[in-house]
C-alpha cells in the first residue's frame, strides 16, 4: 500500500511522532519530578516540565515506560520510509528537539538544579538516544532485507512469465517473445481459434 506523498514529509512525520508521544504521556499521566530553583517562574517551570516528561525518568518502571513509548514512536518513520538513513535521521531529530530545548531552558531558568543534576540527566538522555538509534537501524535493516526477498520472488515470477510467453514457430523455427496468431516469416497460423 502506497502512502500519500504528504505522509513522507519529514515535518509531518515528526508532528505525528510528537502527537503519539503526547497521547501516551497524557493517557498514562506520566510526570517527571524536578526540584526547580525557587526563583524559576511558573511559565518556565511548565515549559521545562513539559519537555522533561518526554525524555526523563526516575524509577525502573518509568524507564521501561519511556523506552517503550520511544520505541513505538520510532517505528513510525521506519515503516513509512523503509529507508535506513531517513528513518534513523528522523528519529534522531525528534529525540534531539525536546532534549536540546529542555537542557537550554533548564540551564537558563533553573541553574542550581541543572548544575546539580546535569551528569545524571545527560547520561539518561545519551543511553535513550543510543537505544532509539540502534532500534531504528536494526528494524530498518530488517525491513530492507525482507523487502529485498519480496523483490527476488517478483523477479523469479517475471522470468517464469517471460518463458511462458515465448513461442517458436513449428514450421520455420522463428522465435517470438509473445504469442502471435501468425508467424510473420512463413505465415503459419500459430494460435487456433476457440471454435477450432
Amino acid at each position: 500500500m502506497k502512502l500519500p506523498r504528504i505522509f513522507k514529509n519529514k515535518f509531518i512525520i515528526i508532528c505525528i511522532q510528537f502527537l503519539i508521544l503526547s497521547l501516551f504521556l497524557l493517557i498514562f499521566e506520566y510526570h517527571f519530578d524536578i526540584a526547580f530553583d525557587p526563583l524559576t517562574s511558573e511559565v518556565h517551570r511548565q515549559i521545562i516540565q513539559f519537555l522533561a516528561n518526554y525524555i526523563l525518568y526516575n524509577s525502573w518502571s518509568e524507564l521501561i515506560f519511556i523506552y517503550l513509548v520511544w520505541i513505538i514512536v520510532g517505528l513510525v518513520p521506519i515503516f513509512i520510509y523503509r529507508n535506513l538513513r531517513k528513518a534513523y535521521s528522523t528519529n534522531l531529530l525528534i529525540f534531539f528537539l525536546p532534549n536540546f530545548f529542555f537542557y537550554v531552558f533548564l540551564s537558563r531558568y533553573s541553574p542550581d538544579y541543572f548544575n546539580l543534576e546535569f551528569p545524571n540527566l545527560i547520561i539518561k538522555s545519551i543511553v535513550l538516544c543510543i537505544i532509539i538509534i540502534s532500534i531504528s537501524i536494526g528494524l530498518s535493516y530488517l525491513l530492507n532485507r525482507l523487502s529485498k526477498k519480496d523483490l527476488t520472488i517478483t523477479k523469479e515470477d517475471l522470468n517464469a512469465i517471460q518463458k511462458e510467453t515465448t513461442m517458436i514457430c513449428p514450421t520455420c523455427g522463428t522465435q517470438f517473445k509473445s504469442i502471435p496468431k501468425y508467424c510473420y516469416k512463413c505465415n503459419t497460423k500459430l494460435i487456433k481459434d476457440n471454435k477450432e
